[in-house]
């Protein structure tokens, strides 16, 4: 079966390339409308940089800059239709804001002063918008500004208006992990090490009910930040997947290093799959079909100069080298939004290779480009950075589809991007 956005995203692409368009901050020109078909709903780019939020929709001739001042980093709707951003000075994420995406209706969601309480400081951390767009939860940081830390808390407010709600008292929240549907989120608290576990929860937005699914020693990360794991959803909702490291780890592992892989089922107790031996700074990351499991290999001694990217079954059985590089060369794999492929870096920096399981992999997105940083608006469509000598090029390509990516916008400095294709 064609897949008509795809196409029309291909077309528009080809079309973008053939006129020579392309977007400057300092010097906008206006681009011709190419005469192809385009989606019904348009590809949605916003980005912050200098503190200016700025959001392109593919179609329009221009760039559109709809909010000044402080802004950080924006979080698009997952219909695109309005843009989340964090706000404050020097990059101080003071408060939350909202903005349709015409720049008319700005206003601000969140004031971190009037969360806190007793003196304390306190300080956005992580957005998630809902699925369906309803609502946007958050975890804040506390502390004073020296050592500030995850609060692992959970707050919601709803991006039409209101006040932000408290859900869940410091220490019982923590990193969000909304399952596919928006029902359920996943919640992983750090503990303190030595002192308090560590806990992996399932909450319930639409109750209120909080139910504690597994507790782990909480581990050692040799600084002041805490560690939380990572947590995926199986992509029916059925369940997700976690890797709890030994707690000193970070150390040498003790008697015991290996990381420990669970499957946490909605309905029923968590068990443990399997074992790896992986490096504290390589930690097991499973893939979006939740079939595999990437991680560096735990290196023989702490000054070890080398990794080895490693790519084994979810249970951790079957393991496998996929490539090895230098401490400066060689990132760990980040999964692609759908199925089993993903992308590393390799080599020489902003050298980025696109690999799966059992298959030899190939520069991505071209042998020619150098990428800063990358954001999936979809499962075939990305938007990826790129820096030259007259700054960061933002550009958008699809994935498979062999036309060159076209450029977006060119920035001075580096913009921290965010793109949907509803």
């Amino acid at each position: 079966m064609i897949n008509v956005r795809r196409v029309a995203l291909a077309a528009l692409i080809t079309a973008l390339l053939l006129v020579g368009c392309s977007l400057n901050r300092a010097d906008p020109r206006p681009t011709a409308t190419p005469d192809v078909p385009t989606p019904d709903t348009p590809l949605i780019v916003a980005w912050a940089a200098d503190g200016d939020l700025v959001v392109w929709r593919s179609g329009e001739d221009l760039p559109r800059r709809i909010a000044s001042g402080g802004v950080i980093r924006p979080l698009l709707a997952p219909d695109g239709a309005s843009v989340a951003y964090l706000r404050g000075p020097e990059g101080d994420p003071r408060s939350l804001w909202i903005s349709d995406a015409a720049g008319t209706a700005e206003r601000q969601l969140v004031d971190t002063a009037a969360l806190a309480g007793n003196g304390e400081t306190r300080r956005l951390s992580q957005i998630v918008w809902s699925p369906d767009g309803a609502t946007i939860y958050f975890t804040t940081l506390s502390g004073d500004s020296l050592h500030m830390g995850e609060a692992d808390d959970l707050w919601r407010v709803d991006p039409r208006g209101g006040m932000p709600e408290r859900l869940l008292a410091d220490g019982d929240g923590g990193l969000i992990a909304a399952s596919p549907d928006g029902a359920m989120l996943a919640l992983a608290s750090a503990g303190e090490y030595e002192t308090a576990p560590g806990t992996i929860a399932l909450y319930v937005p639409a109750t209120g009910e909080r139910r504690r699914v597994l507790d782990f020693p909480a581990v050692a990360t040799g600084s002041e930040q805490r560690w939380h794991p990572d947590l995926r959803w199986l992509p029916d909702g059925s369940g997700l997947l976690a890797a709890l490291p030994p707690a000193d780890l970070v150390y040498g592992g003790g008697d015991d290093p290996a990381t420990a892989l669970w499957s946490i089922p909605v309905d029923g107790d968590a068990q443990p799959t399997g074992r790896v031996e992986a490096d504290f700074f390589g930690l097991p990351v499973f893939s979006a079909d939740g079939a595999y499991v990437a991680y560096f290999a735990r290196r023989a001694t702490p000054d070890q100069n080398t990794f080895q990217l490693m790519i084994a079954a979810r249970d951790g059985s079957s393991p496998a080298a996929y490539a090895e590089g230098g401490l400066d060369a060689l990132t760990l794999a980040t999964w692609l939004p759908q199925g089993d492929r993903f992308v590393y870096g390799s080599g020489a920096p902003g050298e980025w290779w696109l690999g799966q399981p059992g298959a030899e992999p190939s520069r991505f997105p071209a042998t020619d480009t150098s990428v800063a940083g990358i954001v999936w608006a979809d499962p075939d469509t990305y938007v990826f950075s790129t820096r030259g000598e007259d700054g960061f090029t933002l550009s958008f390509g699809l994935l498979d589809v062999p036309v060159r990516p076209h450029e977006i916008a060119t920035l001075e400095t580096y913009p921290f991007f965010n793109a949907v294709l509803p």
